[in-house]
C-alpha cells in the first residue's frame, strides 16, 4: 500500500499556506498505471462507451501535461477530441491537456471526486486553440486549475470549487484564462496568479466566499460592465492588476460591503469610467516586501463610498487619489482615515505635491448625519493629511487626533465640528481652462499652466493623433496661434480653448511625386518619375479610380475617405515606325526607317499590262518593274502601280482577216511593235531567217486561223528562228519546216 497525502494551496492574507484536506490510501497496483482517455479526434456527446482504458504513458498528450500526477486511476483525459456532456458524470480526476482537446458541459452534473487543486484543469497550445473546458449549463463540482494557456469559459450553469489561474510567482508554470459571461461561480477561493487572466461580465454572478487573490507577473482580473462579484476579502498582490468598468459591483458574500487591499510590489487597481463603488474598506498597504508602490488610477468623478476605513500606508502612484471623492457613511460603525505615508511640509500649497493628497473627503451625506471620522490609528498616533476639499454633514465630526489636517476648501453643515489641528492653505487665485479637442479622438490638447494664475496667459499645445492634423484653434479665451500651439490672452475667469482636428488620409505615390497626408476631397497633383534609359511611361496601377487619367504621367488624385496607393509603371521605348502605302499592290504596312520592303503590283486586268510605279518613286528600286523594293525613309511613303492597254498585232501572208495592224513577217512585227505587245501569228509557213532581239518584252501566240479566232493550228518556219531577251511564247505551236 502507498500513502498519498492530498492538499490544496491557498492564500491567507496574501501568503501561501498548505492546508491538508484528505488522506487517501491507494493500492500499489493503481500507481502510474492506467486511465480513461477520450479518443483522438472524436467530437460529440459524451458516452462511457467511448472511453479507452490505456497506459498513461501511451497517451498522445503525455508530453503536454507537465502537471499530470503519477497516479491517474479512473481519471478522465481529454487531449485529442471534444466531448459534450449533457447528463451526470462522475470522475476521479479530470484532465484537458491538448490544444485539440476539450470538454463542453451543457447539462447534467459533472462531479470530480478528487479534491486536489492540481487535479483540475490543464491546457496546452495557444490561447486561441488551447485545451478548453466550457460550462454553458448544468453543474461542475470540481476544483479547477487553469494553466499553460488553457481556457475555462462559462456562459451559464454553475461551477463550484476553487478556481486557480496560473501558478505562484516562484513556479515556471504560467498562463490560463477564465472567461465568464453568464451563469454562477460559487467557490471558496479564486486565485489569479502568474500571467493568469480572469474576465467576469455579462449576466454572470461570481461568489467567492473566501479570499480572492490577484498576484504575480501580468496577472489580471477584469470586472466588466454589469459584473457582479461577491468576495469576503479582495487582495491585489505582487504585480497583480484589477480593472473595474462601469456598472460593476463588488459585495461581500452576505450582501454587505467588502474590502479591497492593494499590497505593494506594483499592485494595480484601474477604474475606467466614473463610477460609484461601495466598500467596507480600501487599503493601500506597505507590506515591506520590497519593490514598487501600489498604483491606483481612476477618472475624475469617481466616488468610493466607505462604510469603515481608508488606510494608506504607502505612497500611491497613479491618478486615483487626486480624482476620487471618498464618502464615509453608515453611522452604525466607526470610521477611520489612516494616512501614515504623508510628510509634514507645512500649511503651503507645495505640501500637496507627491504626498498622497486626497481630492475630496465627505463625512456623511444628505441622508446621514452625526458621523465621526478619526484621522489617526486606534492608538491616536500622529498623522498628516492633505485634503483638497472637505465636506461635513450636519452634526458630523472629524477627529484629527495628534496629527494635522491641511485643506484648501471646507464646507461644514450645522452642528458639524473638527477637533484638532487644521490649517487652510493659502491658495492663489487661479482659473481653470477648459480643453476641448474636436473630435476627441483626433488628438490631445493640453494647456500649461492649467489652472492659470489670475491675469496670466497659458500656452496650449495640440498634438494630433496619427492621420489627423490641426485645422484651427478657437474657444472664448482669445489668443494667438503659432503652428500647433496657441497662447491665450490674460485669463481672469474660466474659459475654454478648443482645437479642431481634421482626419487625413495617406496618399502613396510609388515611382513618382505627390505622396503625403491629405483631407478628403482634396485634389493632388501627381507625376511619374523620369523613366530610365530605354523606357517610357506606360500607365498608373493601383487605386486608379481616384485618378483623373491613369494613362497620363502627369495627372491628379482626388482623395476620398480612405488611404490611396498608386504606382507608375513603365515599358520599353517603342521603335519609330512609318507607313508604307502600296496602291494596287502588296507590301504596305508599318516599317522602321532604312528597312527594305518588297512590293508587287497587283495582276493586271484583262487587256491591261503593268506600266510603272508612280508616287514617291525616289525610294523605289525599279519603277518599271512590277516586282521591286522600297527603302523606307524617316517618313510615310505612298506608291501606286499603273497599267496601260495591251497592244495586239497580227502576222499573216494575207490581210489578217481585216484586223490591224497587220504584218506579213514575224521580223516586221517584232521590229514594229512597242514593248509588252502581244503578237498573234497565223498557222502558215514563213520563209527566211527570223531573230527576235528587240530588247523588248513580247508575248507571241502561234497557230491562229485566218480570222484569228482560235490558235489550234501550227505555225511553220522555213529557216532559222532565234528568240532572245524576254520573248514569251504564251500559247500555240511552232515548228521548223
Amino acid at each position: 500500500m502507498k500513502l498519498v497525502l492530498t492538499f490544496i494551496r491557498m492564500f491567507v492574507a496574501g501568503v501561501f499556506v498548505s492546508v491538508f484536506l484528505t488522506v487517501l490510501l491507494f493500492p500499489m497496483a493503481v500507481y502510474a498505471e492506467k486511465a480513461y482517455i477520450w479518443p483522438q479526434g472524436v467530437m460529440g456527446e459524451f458516452s462511457y462507451e467511448w472511453w479507452q482504458y490505456a497506459d498513461f504513458e501511451s497517451f498522445p498528450c503525455w508530453d503536454k501535461g507537465e502537471l499530470v500526477p503519477t497516479y491517474a486511476s479512473s481519471a478522465g483525459v481529454f487531449c485529442g477530441g471534444v466531448a459534450v456532456i449533457q447528463e451526470s458524470v462522475s470522475l476521479t480526476n479530470l484532465y484537458v491537456i491538448s490544444d485539440v482537446g476539450g470538454l463542453d458541459i451543457t447539462g447534467g452534473e459533472v462531479t470530480v471526486s478528487h479534491t486536489e487543486v492540481g487535479n483540475g484543469f490543464h491546457g496546452g497550445g495557444k490561447l486561441s486553440s488551447g485545451g478548453h473546458l466550457s460550462v454553458s449549463g448544468g453543474t461542475l463540482n470540481s476544483c479547477v486549475y487553469v494553466c499553460s494557456d488553457g481556457v475555462l469559459t462559462q456562459g451559464g450553469g454553475t461551477i463550484t470549487g476553487t478556481v486557480v489561474l496560473g501558478d505562484d510567482p516562484s513556479s515556471s508554470i504560467t498562463g490560463g484564462q477564465f472567461k465568464m459571461t453568464g451563469g454562477t461561480l460559487d467557490t471558496s477561493a479564486l486565485a489569479v496568479l502568474n500571467e493568469g487572466e480572469a474576465t467576469i461580465g455579462g449576466t454572470s454572478q461570481a461568489k467567492v466566499c473566501g479570499d480572492l487573490n490577484v498576484m504575480g507577473q501580468s496577472s489580471l482580473l477584469k470586472l466588466k460592465e454589469n459584473a457582479q462579484l461577491q468576495a469576503k476579502t479582495f487582495n491585489i498582490h505582487y504585480q497583480g492588476t484589477v480593472e473595474i468598468y462601469d456598472s460593476a459591483t463588488i459585495k461581500a458574500c452576505d450582501g454587505s460591503d467588502t474590502g479591497v487591499f492593494l499590497h505593494n510590489e506594483s499592485s494595480t487597481l484601474n477604474i475606467f469610467s466614473p463610477v460609484e463603488i461601495h466598500l467596507q474598506y480600501l487599503g493601500f498597504m506597505d507590506d515591506n516586501e520590497g519593490g514598487g508602490m501600489p498604483t491606483y488610477n481612476a477618472p475624475d468623478g469617481t466616488v468610493v463610498r466607505l462604510s469603515q476605513a481608508l488606510a494608506i500606508s504607502s505612497l500611491v502612484d497613479g491618478t486615483g487619489l487626486g480624482n476620487t471623492e471618498f464618502v464615509f457613511e453608515d453611522n452604525t460603525t466607526s470610521k477611520w482615515l489612516h494616512n501614515c505615508s504623508s510628510e509634514d511640509r507645512g500649511c503651503v500649497a507645495e505640501g500637496f505635491d507627491a504626498n498622497n493628497a486626497l481630492k475630496k473627503v465627505s463625512v456623511g451625506n444628505t441622508n446621514e448625519e452625526g458621523l465621526t471620522l478619526k484621522l489617526s490609528d486606534y492608538d491616536g498616533s500622529y498623522h498628516v493629511h492633505y485634503i483638497e476639499e472637505i465636506y461635513l454633514s450636519p452634526n458630523s465630526t472629524i477627529d484629527v487626533g495628534l496629527g494635522k489636517l491641511y485643506y484648501k476648501r471646507l464646507t461644514m453643515s450645522s452642528g458639524a465640528s473638527i477637533v484638532g489641528y487644521l490649517c487652510q492653505v493659502d491658495v492663489p487665485v487661479t482659473h481653470q481652462l477648459g480643453e476641448a479637442p474636436n473630435p476627441l479622438w483626433g488628438g490631445v490638447l493640453s494647456c500649461n499652466p492649467n489652472p492659470v494664475p489670475d491675469g496670466e496667459t497659458s500656452l496650449c499645445t495640440a498634438v494630433p493623433n496619427d492621420h489627423y492634423q490641426v485645422v484651427d484653434f478657437g474657444g472664448d479665451c482669445g489668443g494667438t496661434r503659432n503652428g500647433d500651439t496657441y497662447t491665450t490672452n490674460a485669463i481672469t475667469a474660466f474659459c475654454t480653448v478648443s482645437v479642431d482636428f481634421l482626419r487625413t488620409y495617406v496618399l502613396i505615390v510609388n515611382g513618382g511625386t505627390g505622396s503625403g497626408e491629405y483631407e478628403a476631397g482634396k485634389v493632388i497633383n501627381v507625376a511619374a518619375g523620369a523613366p530610365l534609359q530605354g523606357k517610357v511611361f506606360d500607365k498608373w496601377i493601383g487605386q486608379t479610380a481616384h485618378l483623373a487619367n491613369p494613362d497620363s504621367a502627369n495627372t491628379t488624385v482626388t482623395m476620398l475617405e480612405e488611404d490611396v496607393t498608386v504606382t507608375a509603371t513603365y515599358k520599353d521605348t517603342p521603335v519609330e515606325q512609318y507607313t508604307l502605302t502600296v496602291v494596287s499592290g502588296t507590301g504596305g504596312g508599318l516599317y522602321e526607317a532604312g528597312q527594305v520592303v518588297g512590293i508587287a503590283a497587283a495582276p493586271p486586268a484583262q487587256g491591261k499590262v503593268f506600266d510603272k510605279w508612280i508616287g514617291q518613286t525616289a525610294y523605289v528600286a525599279n519603277v518599271t518593274s512590277a516586282n521591286t523594293t522600297v527603302t523606307m525613309p524617316e517618313g510615310d511613303v505612298t506608291v501606286t502601280a499603273t497599267y496601260r492597254n495591251l497592244l495586239t498585232v497580227y502576222v499573216s501572208s494575207g490581210d489578217c482577216g481585216g484586223l490591224s495592224p497587220c504584218y506579213h513577217t514575224i521580223g516586221e512585227a517584232v521590229s514594229g511593235v512597242q514593248d509588252k505587245a502581244l503578237i498573234k501569228v497565223a498557222a502558215e509557213v514563213f520563209l527566211g531567217d527570223t531573230t527576235v532581239d528587240a530588247g523588248k518584252t513580247l508575248t507571241i501566240e502561234w497557230g491562229y486561223d485566218p480570222s484569228f479566232i482560235s490558235n489550234t493550228g501550227v505555225t511553220e518556219v522555213e529557216g532559222v528562228f532565234t528568240a532572245r531577251d524576254k520573248t514569251v511564247i504564251c500559247s500555240g505551236t511552232i515548228r521548223a519546216k
